[in-house]
């Protein structure tokens, strides 16, 4: 390994624990809230499976890009940045998408 990829790693490491995890928000509604548009089943289905898995992934990916590091696998941490990207960005995504949605109750209109 280079004196490069040594100081890189060391560098990174101490930065990036597995403690850093991303939570998955609560709904600012009820998952039945925006019924009859969208039904509480398939808001189940897409917030507590669906999202729920790019952030149980991007917890994964991020100890496993921070073992990389700690370890001095550069090559490794590399090869997961884009399944880091892909799952963090369907969270971010995913956030900003409940954020949108109101129930008509509440400022949605018809």
């Amino acid at each position: 390994m280079s004196i490069l990829n040594k100081i890189t790693a060391k560098t990174f490491a101490s930065t990036s624990t597995c403690a850093i995890t991303v939570q998955l928000k609560h709904l600012p509604y009820e998952l039945g809230a925006l019924e009859p548009v969208v039904s509480g089943h398939l808001m189940e289905f897409h917030y507590g499976k669906h999202h729920r898995t790019y952030v149980n992934n991007l917890n994964t990916l991020n100890c496993q890009s921070a073992e990389a590091l700690e370890a001095g696998n550069i090559k490794k941490y590399l090869e997961l940045t884009n399944a880091i990207k892909f799952n963090g960005g369907g969270h971010l995504n995913h956030e900003f998408f409940w954020e949108t949605l109101a129930p008509i109750k509440n400022g949605g209109g018809a």
